[in-house]
Formats: C-alpha cells, structure tokens, sequence
C-alpha cells in the first residue's frame, strides 16, 4: 500500500445549522475561527515541505462543509483543486451532514474533483437519530449514498456507539448495513459525553448513562472485526488526543481512554488465543490435567502484535493464566508472521478478525 499524508483542515463547527445532543464542536476542534485561504496555504505548503508521503491528500474536517456558504466553499475547493491539478496533492476529502448532499451540491464538488465524502452517518436506527436530534432520520443517508454513488464519488461513513436509544443489537446493524453499502472508509466512535451539551444535561438527571468502557471496547472490538474480515478499510477506531478534544475539561462521562484502539486489539487478540485455550482444557479433561495446566503454551505473531497479545498492563496474560491456571505463555515475534493470525506452536492457526461464538465472547 502507498503511504498518504492527509492534511487537515479544521473548520471548525461551520456549515451545520444542527444541534445533535452529543456535540459541542467549541470542544471538538479546539477553536472556532474560520481559517482563510490565505492561512490554508500556508499550511498546506508546510506539511509538503516537511513530508514524504507517496501520496497526499487534503482533508476538510470538524464542520458539515457542503452546508458552508457557496462562495466560501469554492474558494477552499478551488485552492485544493490547484494544488491537485499540478501534482503536488493526489487527493481531495471533505465531511459532511447526509442530509447536507443534493444534485447541487455534488455537481460542485465534481467540479473541484472531490474524490471521497465522509458522511456523519452515526447510527443507521431512526430511533437513535431521533433521540439524538440529527434532525435527518435514515432515508437521509440513504439518499445521500445512492447520489455519491451515481456521481462516482467515493464515500466514507461515521458510526457511534452508544449515543441515545441505542443498543447493541442496534449498532451491529448499524455495522452490517455500513458493509452492505460497502464505503470507502470507516471510522467508529464511542459515545463520550462533553460538557455544556444537551447529553451532559441528561446525563446529570440521569436520563443517559453512557456505556462502561469494558462494554464500549468489546463492543466495538466486534464491529471493528466485521468491518476487516468484509474488507472495509477502518481508519479510525477512538477519539485521540490529535482529535483536539480536551479531555480533561470537556469530557465529563463515557468510556474515553486514550489508547482505545490499542484495547479494541487486545480483546480481539485475547478472543483468538482463547480459543486455543478451550481446545487445551477440553484436551485435559479426556488425558492428564496436571500435565495440560503445567504445559507451556507458545504463540508466535508479528512484532505488531506482541503488545497486544500481553494486552494493557499485562492484562490479557493475567486473564488467561488465571482463567485456565497454565504456567506459561510464551511470546515469538516473527516478522514473517501474517499480521491478522496468531501462530499456536502445534501449527494451529486462529484468525484475529474472525467472529467466535457466543459460549467465547462471553467468557471474556
């Protein structure tokens, strides 16, 4: 795969005339000037200064930027095209509202070559839109995609778990529609609750409880394995701190951490060794038990892993010596290892993003 630099432009909380329940964007992009063009080059010319990539991109990001007043909107599309139309940048993206996409709108961002259009899609349950005052309900996003589609424009799709009204069951099948539609890019947020919002007034009388981040991890650890082994590229699992968040005045309730894709592979990691784990219990019951827990198990992963297999603090070790009472586990990095596979030293394989019943998932 090519290596692309995106360079972002923040704007801010312009273009959305909405007021969803979870947002408050003075928290979310830091600032709330609207940058010029002026400013925007300078930026622009200063990443590709310093950058490498075989690919670059420009990004609008932080605001609905097809809901920005027209001339505003050519003026940025414009200095974007120039630098796409003399080489120095191969891509252009921008964020917007479903409900902010029409003919219109698109035969303008033809017109700049536009090449992929994040949708805030959210949640595809109209109770969850309702409740969270997206102001579209899901007829909206459909649309939306079938003219990016019809225009040739690739699409990418936002999810968020755990926002109002909603449950599990409710945001799989927000995952399995995002893989039928079969989007350019994914990213997948849990529900954080910021200060100054209509969902931290609810929060405090108690009307919303936002998930526990135990519950948030395994949630979104099993989403984020649908969405691989269908092939869809998932570019973002989490908020992190690049996002411009400030997270110790902002966020006031909701299952933050500041490495949670980091916890997301460690608990689809843990699922795949568990499984091995079960096979090595259910082989102790029919031989000698004594000799099975004392064994020493050996799992060989790409460098990429070994974190992951330890699992935060050790955890995901702590959990299996203590469930299954073994000895010892022993960790080989191999960078010949295929990075989506744990390699168990009696030659079996077990893939990380494959789904697993139900009897596993809950015993971890």
């Amino acid at each position: 795969m090519k290596t692309m630099m995106i360079i972002p432009v923040f704007i801010a909380h312009m273009g959305c005339g909405n007021a969803c329940v979870f947002c408050n964007q003075r928290h979310i992009s830091g600032h709330s000037e609207v940058p010029t063009v002026e400013a925007i080059k300078r930026q622009v010319d200063d990443y590709i200064a310093s950058g490498s990539a075989e690919t670059v991109g420009i990004a609008f990001y932080g605001g609905s930027f097809t809901g920005l007043d027209c001339i505003l909107q050519e003026q940025y599309l414009s200095l974007a095209a120039s630098y796409k139309k003399t080489g120095v940048i191969q891509h252009i993206r921008l964020s917007t509202r479903p409900d902010y996409i029409d003919e219109r709108v698109l035969k303008r961002l033809e017109n700049y070559d536009v090449d992929l259009v994040e949708l805030g899609v959210q949640s595809f349950s109209d109770d969850v839109l309702e409740a969270s005052r997206r102001g579209h309900n899901t007829d909206a996003i459909y649309r939306a995609i079938d003219l990016l589609k019809h225009h040739g424009i690739d699409f990418g799709i936002q999810l968020m778990f755990g926002l109002p009204n909603d449950t599990r069951e409710r945001f799989f099948f927000s995952v399995r529609e995002t893989i039928r539609l079969s989007p350019e890019t994914v990213r997948i947020y849990p529900t954080l609750v910021l200060r100054d919002t209509a969902l931290a007034d609810d929060y405090k009388r108690e009307l919303y409880q936002p998930p526990e981040l135990e519950t948030a991890v395994d949630t979104v650890a099993t989403a984020y394995a649908m969405l691989m082994r269908s092939g869809v590229n998932v570019i973002r699992v989490g908020l992190q701190a690049t996002d411009l968040i400030d997270f110790k005045g902002a966020v006031i309730a909701g299952p933050y951490h500041p490495a949670f894709k980091s916890l997301v592979m460690d608990r689809l990691v843990l699922r795949s060794f568990f499984r091995f784990a079960e096979k090595t219990r259910r082989d102790a019951s029919v031989g000698d038990e004594a000799e099975a827990v004392d064994k020493v198990w050996t799992v060989t992963i790409h460098p990429s892993l070994v974190s992951h297999m330890r699992g935060h603090k050790h955890q995901n070790l702590k959990r299996l010596t203590q469930a299954f009472g073994v000895k010892t586990i022993m960790i080989k990095s191999d960078p010949n290892c295929d990075k989506t596979t744990l390699h168990l030293a009696d030659d079996h394989l077990f893939e990380i993003y494959r789904l697993y019943d139900e009897e596993v998932t809950t015993c971890i």
